[in-house]
This record gives structure tokens, C-alpha cells and sequence, in this order.
């Protein structure tokens, strides 16, 4: 499937979620909804959050790069993940790759040397949020999120099984040996528990930031929502929102709150802060990305640069 059919697709996706939800909540009702909110304090903690996440991903990165491969600047970091906002815009299916091109093509890095540092990147994320909504469904114990547990758990155990196989050399199984020694296990072997213990503390507290978001987001909607119990569902409302199935999370995101939020607030306040996230988002993030505009010809050159390259090797007999 070609970029365009795959992009249309999503769209389609997103808009069926959205006309689906609208069947069970007026369209008035939603708009009432959002005039009746604190939209200051909505934006205002949208600006104040995006820039702490800005800061913290962009942290993470330079140390990931400078660990595993070689030293990155923070301001470089800064410069590509602010930039890869406006990618975003464009085209929301690149995400990090953007910026693994990027790296590739400025600084001459292997991209499956990045790729496997992403990779790692992802394993920590994968584990912070499983962690999250296990410890906030035991201590809030709410019956009706509890099968939710039961996935984490098994998510979690994986994740942890996955570690010890790429981290050790058993079962010593030909094809198990070969996957240890690639170079998409890279990082993942080479991590010590002081990467684990940085990067995964800074994880801990980029979430935790998203459960403060929520808490006074909803709050700026009349609802006051447990903080455990937003411990418990905000990680599954954040993977949801990164399923590559609907463009940025549209339509996904909306439905996993409707799910998560019901018994706290109205489902009309529910959809009305939900469909006001990516539009608070984009507006909070661009002045970020306009600081490192000056930056962003090198960045689309990499990604022409890239694209030319595919082109080529798919034309070689």
C-alpha cells in the first residue's frame, strides 16, 4: 500500500470512529461542553506541559544517541524533535523515523545502529506504561477496568521475557543466537542499569506529567477524576493514541477516553476535551518549532535525500 492509499485510509478510519461516537453524544451537547470549560486553564496547561515533554524527550534522546552510537548535543535533540512536530503536521506516520533519517544523513549514523536505539527507547516505554496502569488499577481497584490488568500483566511479563532472552545467552537456540548478535539488539544489550534507571526515571516522570495534564484538563470540563485511577487509564488512552491506524490518534484517543473517563464525567465533556487535545497541542508546539525553523531546510533535505535513495533501489533490476 502507497503512502497516499495508506494516509486515506486512516482518515477514513478516524472519521468512521468519530461519526461512530457522535451517535451516542450530541453534536450540540459537545459544543455546549467546551463553551462551558476553563479553556485558559486548558491551554495554559497544554503550553506548560508540551514544553516539559519537549524538554525531557529531547533529553532522553541526546543521552540515547551519546550512549549507543555518538555524542548528540541537546540542542541537536531539541532541534530534531521540535522540528519533527512540523513533519508531524505534514505527515504523522514518520515520527521518530524523521529523525533516524535525519541522523543518517547528517551525522553519517547506521540507521539500524538508530533503529535499535529507538527500539530501546520504545521497550522502556512499553514497561513504564504497563507498570503505571498495573499499580493504578491495584490501588484504586475499580472493577471495571480490572480486565485491563490481565493484558498489562501479560504485556509487562513479556516485555520482561523479551530482556532476559536479548540480555543473556539462553535458551541458546540458533536463531535466538542470531538475533542477540544483530544490531537491532544493540542497545538493548549493551544497556546497563544506570541507562535503565536514567532513562526509564525520566519516562516515569514524562507520564506522570501526561496524568497531571488530564487531571486538571478534565478538571477545566467540571470533573474531578481520582489520581490513581488516572494512573490506571491514562497509559492505555497514550497507546491507543499511537495505534498507526488513524491519523495522530484521532478518533482512538477520543474512544479509549470515552471508555476510561465515563464514570467521572459526561460523555459530551469527555469528546469535547478530547477533540481540543491535538488542537491544544499543535498550537502549543509550534512556537517550539518556529525557534528551530532555521534548522528545518537540513532536516527535509535528509528525508528528500532518503526518499530519493528508496526510489533508486526499487528501480534496480
Amino acid at each position: 500500500m502507497n503512502e497516499r492509499a495508506k494516509t486515506a485510509l486512516q482518515w477514513i478510519v478516524a472519521l468512521g470512529i468519530i461519526a461512530f461516537l457522535f451517535r451516542s453524544v450530541a453534536w450540540d451537547e459537545v459544543v455546549a461542553a467546551a463553551r462551558g470549560a476553563d479553556l485558559t486553564m486548558l491551554i495554559a496547561v497544554s503550553f506548560a506541559a508540551c514544553f516539559v515533554w519537549f524538554l525531557l524527550d529531547s533529553s532522553a534522546i541526546a543521552y540515547l544517541i551519546t550512549r549507543f552510537q555518538e555524542p548528540l548535543p541537546r540542542r541537536d535533540a531539541r532541534s530534531m524533535r521540535a522540528l519533527s512536530y512540523i513533519i508531524a503536521l505534514v505527515n504523522w506516520n514518520l515520527g521518530n523515523g524523521a529523525i533516524i533519517v535525519h541522523l543518517r544523513h547528517s551525522r553519517d549514523m547506521p540507521m539500524k545502529q538508530s533503529l535499535a536505539t529507538f527500539l530501546f527507547y520504545t521497550w522502556i516505554d512499553a514497561f513504564v506504561l504497563t507498570s503505571l496502569t498495573i499499580l493504578g488499577i491495584v490501588v484504586t481497584g475499580k472493577t471495571e477496568i480490572i480486565a485491563v490488568a490481565a493484558v498489562a500483566g501479560a504485556i509487562l511479563a513479556g516485555l520482561l521475557v523479551m530482556m532476559t532472552i536479548l540480555r543473556t545467552d539462553q535458551p541458546q537456540w540458533a536463531w535466538l543466537q542470531g538475533l542477540r548478535t544483530g544490531v537491532l539488539a544493540n542497545a538493548m544489550r549493551r544497556a546497563t542499569l544506570t541507562d535503565f534507571g536514567v532513562v526509564g526515571g525520566v519516562r516515569v516522570l514524562y507520564f506522570s506529567i501526561f496524568v497531571v495534564y488530564f487531571l486538571v484538563g478534565m478538571r477545566a470540563f467540571g470533573a474531578e477524576l481520582p489520581v490513581m485511577y488516572l494512573v490506571a487509564t491514562v497509559p492505555i488512552i497514550l497507546v491507543m493514541s499511537v495505534l498507526p491506524v488513524t491519523p495522530a490518534g484521532l478518533g482512538t484517543q477520543q474512544a479509549a477516553m470515552l471508555y476510561c473517563f465515563r464514570p467521572y464525567a459526561s460523555d459530551a465533556a469527555i469528546l469535547a476535551f478530547g477533540l481540543l487535545i491535538p488542537v491544544t497541542f499543535t498550537i502549543a508546539r509550534l512556537p517550539l518549532a518556529l525557534y528551530y525553523l532555521s534548522d528545518l531546510k537540513d532536516l527535509r533535505r535528509s528525508l528528500q535525500e532518503e526518499e530519493e535513495e528508496s526510489e533508486a533501489a526499487q528501480t534496480m533490476p
